[in-house]
């Protein structure tokens, strides 16, 4: 408890700092036809994402320097975004460099080569899909605090990393909710946050799935990916670009066309995930044919309830 004060303190000090030069150099978010906020907010916040694991690095050696090169690259070009567009091919060819800086990190060494374009793409895939979901005050904070939360309960069992290193990230985000879970945020994750939590995150997914060879930690991503992925499959079926803006995830739906908070979707979604990971925590100690056929029937249930919730929030914006 000492350690995670003594770091938040450290991070929130580096944040406020921050804050003071965004304003200064007018790095901020302006409301836009996508925009679910309707006031100019700071942009680009979530740098204490990867400055919480580089202090952490500093502090012990930087015992991963690939995966700490990778995130550097990633916060370089997602900050550079985050003040004035980048070229999509620049940031996916980083991605793809970061990805493979964080597969060598791991020492991920499949039987087939092929798993490793495989890999690559999933990891570019995830981080873009948590970028897309960073829309609402609170969101990509809540759903991140409690992934890494599961993390840390996991880490205790099974030894994957060094506890210190999520108690900095958890620091990290910390701070980041104080001024972004709010009714008004102070601020925005933006590119630069979204991208780098999401490299974090998969880093210690993959340091996970390796030593234990089980997928059903994927469950403690579910709630991101059934929205994004059912996005992107409605709008393709709708002929649509998916490659352009949009306003079109049921988090943005239930915020924007239904009225919802961005406190209350935030919350919905936050709680489903924890409800989620403790099941899958359950599902953990049964046995594998059980855990695997309950597993694919949340999320099942996940589609479809997803499906259901965003046809009828269709149909009452068609009456209207």
């Amino acid at each position: 408890m000492v350690y995670l004060l003594a770091a938040t303190i450290t991070l929130l000090v580096l944040e406020l700092v921050y804050f003071r030069l965004a304003m200064r150099f007018d790095i901020t978010d302006r409301p836009n036809r996508r925009s679910s906020h309707h006031h100019i907010v700071l942009r680009g916040a979530g740098i204490i994402f990867p400055v919480s694991v580089v202090c952490y690095e500093i502090l012990n050696g930087f015992i991963h320097p690939l995966f700490a090169l990778g995130l550097l690259l990633l916060a370089i070009v997602s900050f550079m975004d985050d003040i004035k567009p980048v070229r999509a091919t620049l940031r996916f060819l980083v991605q793809l460099v970061a990805a493979a800086l964080l597969l060598m990190q791991i020492e991920f060494n499949p039987v087939f080569w092929v798993f490793w374009p495989m890999a690559l793409i999933a990891i570019s895939g995830i981080m873009n899909a948590w970028n897309f979901m960073d829309g609402i005050n609170g969101l990509t904070a809540g759903v991140s605090i409690i992934t890494v939360l599961t993390f840390m309960l996991i880490n205790h069992r099974q030894s994957i990393i060094d506890p210190h290193f999520l108690l900095w990230v958890l620091g990290g985000l910390l701070v980041f909710a104080f001024f972004n879970m709010r009714t008004n945020a102070k601020c925005f994750a933006g590119d630069t946050g979204s991208i780098t939590i999401a490299f974090i995150l998969l880093f210690v997914m993959g340091l996970l799935l390796l030593k234990t060879k089980n997928p059903l930690y994927l469950l403690m991503f579910v709630v991101y990916g059934v929205d994004s992925i059912s996005t992107i499959v409605m709008r393709l079926r709708k002929g649509e670009n998916v490659f352009l803006p949009h306003r079109q995830h049921l988090y943005q739906y239930l915020s924007n066309e239904m009225g919802w908070s961005h406190l209350k979707v935030t919350a919905l979604y936050t709680g489903i995930q924890m409800a989620i990971n403790a099941l899958m925590l359950l599902l953990l100690q049964m046995s594998e044919g059980i855990a695997f056929s309950i597993a694919l029937l949340i999320v099942g249930c996940m589609v479809g309830l997803y499906l259901v919730v965003k046809q009828q929030i269709l149909r009452k914006l068609a009456i209207k």
